[in-house]
């Protein structure tokens, strides 16, 4: 073969190459988190996902999504991301379910799967297995630093339900007896 033919071969791979890392820089913190919010950015990356995975996406948010702070926006979305992950890698799904749901004084973010389901104790076991079974060891990581908890309800060929649920005070950080004013 031709060195054009090379080079063209090499230049088409390099734009392919770029596209990718591209899409990876986006993946990891989308702009839409910062500027739109977090039901603009969980409605992005359903959409990207639904059209990856041929697996429909059924999106619902409740409530304002603009009054969560930036660390809410972040770990929310951080958990979806990672959720939708767990399901393209695991779950073979036929459909997935992403509701947010912000409340006056919570907010909750729950991710369901028609899948495969797995023992819930799994992820623990592999946990303790170097470099495997982070994922959701970090979900429930994420939920705590906002006060909050992560519940997975998943049995063997029942599915996954994945449920992020924190408190939206400014007192988050503040558990009874540590100190300060708990009066409301």
């Amino acid at each position: 073969s031709s060195l054009a033919a090379q080079v063209k071969e090499l230049r088409t791979f390099s734009q392919n190459a770029l596209g990718e890392l591209r899409n990876i820089i986006s993946d990891l913190r989308p702009p839409q988190l910062d500027e739109l919010g977090l039901g603009a950015a969980l409605r992005w990356y359903a959409q990207a996902y639904a059209r990856r995975r041929a697996v429909p996406v059924d999106l619902v948010i409740e409530g304002d999504d603009a009054r969560l702070p930036a660390d809410y926006r972040t770990v929310l979305f951080r958990v979806a991301q990672e959720s939708l992950t767990n399901i393209a890698k695991h779950a073979h799904a036929e459909q997935v379910a992403v509701r947010l749901h912000v409340g006056d004084d919570s907010v909750e973010l729950e991710i369901a799967d028609d899948g495969v389901g797995f023992d819930p104790s799994l992820p623990e076991q592999l946990a303790r297995q170097p470099g495997v079974g982070w994922g959701v060891v970090g979900m429930r990581e994420r939920a705590l630093l906002l006060g909050g908890t992560c519940v997975i309800d998943t049995a063997p060929g029942k599915g996954t339900r994945v449920r992020v649920t924190a408190p939206l005070t400014h007192e988050r950080n503040h558990h009874p007896g540590e100190g300060g004013n708990n009066h409301e």
